[in-house]
């Protein structure tokens, strides 16, 4: 694991909220099994079949804080371009199985999973690609009274991004507000995620 990844799962745990916009896949926190395996091969081809299956855990182990009793979960919102739906992974069944777990992930309250249409059209978030804002506890609210003022993050294939000045994050506060308004609501991505899940095994 690189280090600018580890220093992001020590911040993710600490949030108490995370905002995600995701243009091209399923984020880390909400992907299944097969799918998540998939993602690591294309990401690094390099690895063998015990590196995949070591990224495998950590990814699962970072899931858990959506189920953890304490402290509370952080309140996730993830805003998926229907580009992300529509794509398709070389596994048999792996797509159909994400999307089921994206419409889990809505009913158990784990997360709002939202779709920005791709009738949308060009939105601020098409310059700036994907970012994740993290919120933490104001202080006294955390184990041991720390603050820490809001982050965004974004990453590449050689390292990651940390923005935390006031005027950075209220930019992409300004950009979060624009996806927000073109995107469907819980109930319509719902409804869009089933019937491209329906139309993936008709075809199959």
């Amino acid at each position: 694991m690189p280090e600018w990844l580890e220093l992001y799962i020590g911040l993710e745990g600490a949030a108490t909220r995370i905002r995600k916009y995701e243009p091209q896949v399923v984020p880390g926190l909400l992907q299944a099994p097969a799918y998540m395996e998939a993602i690591i091969r294309i990401d690094t081809p390099h690895f063998t079949d015990g590196d995949v299956q070591a990224g495998m855990k950590i990814k699962q182990e970072r899931q858990g804080l959506l189920i953890r009793h304490f402290p509370a979960p952080p309140a996730l919102e993830v805003i998926l371009s229907e580009a992300v739906l529509l794509g398709s992974i070389d596994v048999p069944g792996a797509m159909q199985q994400q999307l089921w777990h994206l419409l889990k992930a809505n009913e158990e309250g784990k997360a709002r999973v939202r779709v920005l249409p791709l009738a949308a059209g060009p939105h601020r978030a098409s310059v700036s690609g994907k970012f994740t804002i993290l919120e933490f506890p104001p202080p006294g609210g955390g184990d041991n009274g720390s603050h820490e003022p809001p982050t965004v993050y974004s990453d590449g294939l050689t390292g990651a991004l940390y923005l935390d000045k006031p005027q950075e994050i209220e930019l992409y506060e300004q950009v979060w507000s624009d996806i927000d308004s073109r995107s469907l609501s819980v109930e319509g991505s719902n409804a869009v995620i089933s019937k491209v899940m329906r139309e993936m095994s008709s075809d199959g």
